[in-house]
């Protein structure tokens, strides 16, 4: 008994201390029974989000750090970075998501068809083009 306490609670340390895993896409096909716990589990893990929140959550899909879908590991944890509110999937992407936001955004409107020039619009008003000079 108390060697299985002890791996047990080596393994629940060591996944704490690895954060969340990438996703790896080219994983095999889940059973329908399985799929349909995972979306229970989602709806689940989505449940206590707002209305607003629920519908970024639906809009965004992905976690930009880790690459899966979420709700797929609990509730996703909104980060608020230059001037956006974004998802991801556990605190081990924050940390991530904030030390390059731009790679991040970049990945979210990119995943949802938007132009990469909207990841990176600046806040700075657009430089005026010069009027003729007179007699030129």
């Amino acid at each position: 008994m108390t060697r299985q306490l002890s791996w047990a609670t080596g393994l629940t340390i060591a996944m704490s201390v690895v954060g969340c895993a990438k996703v790896d896409s080219t994983t095999t096909s889940t059973p329908e029974s399985a799929q349909t716990s995972e979306t229970d589990s989602k709806a689940d893990a989505l449940a206590g989000l707002s209305a607003e929140d629920k519908a970024l959550v639906a809009a965004q899909k992905i976690c930009p750090v880790a690459g899966g879908e979420l709700g797929s590991m609990g509730k996703p944890i909104k980060v608020h970075v230059k001037d956006r509110d974004v998802f991801v999937c556990c605190e081990g992407c924050i940390k991530e998501l904030e030390s390059d936001p731009d790679k991040y955004l970049a990945k979210i409107d990119a995943a949802a068809g938007k132009p990469a020039a909207a990841a990176t619009e600046s806040t700075e008003p657009a430089a005026e083009a010069e009027a003729p000079k007179p007699g030129a």
